[in-house]
């Protein structure tokens, strides 16, 4: 009886697999069919609407879909599924106690571009979900409201959680940024008073001043540039300020250079991960005053690692646009191997010539 029951089970889950499979290319044909025009929206909701038990299969081919269409045809697949066949389905199932029900709501929402007011309201309550899973589903899923505050606000209730990991922030802020130019300087505008919100951890803010940098938002690197000048110089605080030293670099933000160089010069021996963000962020910001500083970490006084991490960025430097790049620039006491390697990788006889 056991091994019958085994087998039944068996076969009735490949059948079922099979089943779902062939509706899930019949929904695929009808798809294309509402892409190319040929079909309705009208003719898909109505019918969906009739068969409830093919909410969630059209819903996979849609996901499959989109993720290889762009501008008007992903446009159509984000109307059909912003119908409330669809999400009133899904949001139900955000108070249903099934775990798994909820992170199928939650997938669901995620995917769409444009979450209204009122559905995100009821995701916000799963902020406070014990689970931390389900309140990283639930952040992500809130990332796609159309209102640069609610995103904001959501990652500054996610950053009240010392242990929420540097990568599962990145990834919600990589959600945070929308393609809307219009919201640009209203996301840049949060996100910096995130960075300079006392009461989130120190390690979060670090995080997300090196976002600012890396999102691009460059239009608040004066207030980056603010903080790192009355930043104190403690060992708590050394993150933070490499950390900003390596955004004002993302920002290409010339007015950084000064602070660095006191930063870097103040002390005797700078910490490795202020050296670190500097050398990285003087080649960005470049510049005769920024080029020079980099090529002073060639110096035999700063460790091999230094040495070749400088190096790095140099072989990095369009040469040919800085006509002063020449021997002169180099320091008496640099690493003549790691010099020679350098002019084998740049190839060009008119760099360190003379």
């Amino acid at each position: 009886g056991i091994l019958l029951s085994a087998t039944f089970a068996r076969t009735f889950k490949k059948w079922n697999k099979e089943y779902r499979e062939r509706k899930k290319r019949e929904y695929r044909a009808v798809l294309i069919g509402y892409l190319t025009g040929t079909i309705t929206l009208d003719n898909i909701t109505g019918f969906i609407e009739n068969h409830t038990d093919s909410i969630e299969p059209v819903f996979e081919v849609c996901k499959d879909l989109q993720e290889n269409l762009k501008g008007s045809e992903r446009k159509k697949i984000q109307m059909l599924l912003s119908q409330e066949v669809f999400t009133g389905y899904y949001t139900a199932m955000l108070f249903r106690k099934s775990e798994k029900k909820l992170m199928k709501a939650l997938l669901f929402l995620r995917k769409l571009e444009n979450i209204e007011k009122n559905e995100i309201e009821k995701i916000k309550t799963l902020l406070d979900h014990e689970k931390r899973y389900i309140v990283h589903a639930a952040a992500l899923a809130i990332m796609a409201s159309g209102n640069v505050e609610e995103r904001a606000e959501t990652i500054r209730m996610l950053c009240r959680d010392t242990e929420i990991t540097r990568l599962a922030l990145y990834e919600i802020l990589y959600r945070y940024r929308k393609r809307d130019s219009d919201q640009w300087v209203e996301e840049g505008k949060h996100l910096t008073l995130l960075v300079m919100d006392h009461k989130i951890p120190l390690k979060h803010r670090t995080t997300l001043a090196i976002a600012l940098g890396g999102m691009g938002y460059y239009y608040h690197s004066r207030y980056l540039f603010d903080l790192l000048q009355h930043m104190p110089d403690a060992a708590q605080n050394v993150p933070f300020i490499a950390a900003l030293i390596e955004a004002l670099g993302l920002l290409h933000y010339p007015g950084a250079l000064g602070e660095i160089e006191q930063k870097l010069y103040a002390n005797s021996d700078p910490d490795p991960q202020i050296l670190r963000a500097s050398i990285g962020a003087l080649r960005r910001i470049g510049g005769e005053k920024g080029l020079k500083m980099l090529f002073r970490f060639l110096s035999r006084k700063y460790s091999l690692r230094v040495q070749i991490e400088a190096a790095i960025e140099i072989i990095q430097i369009d040469v040919l646009s800085y006509d002063w790049l020449t021997v002169d620039i180099i320091p008496e006491d640099a690493n003549p191997e790691i010099v020679e390697q350098i002019k084998a990788e740049i190839g060009t006889d008119n760099f360190l010539s003379g």
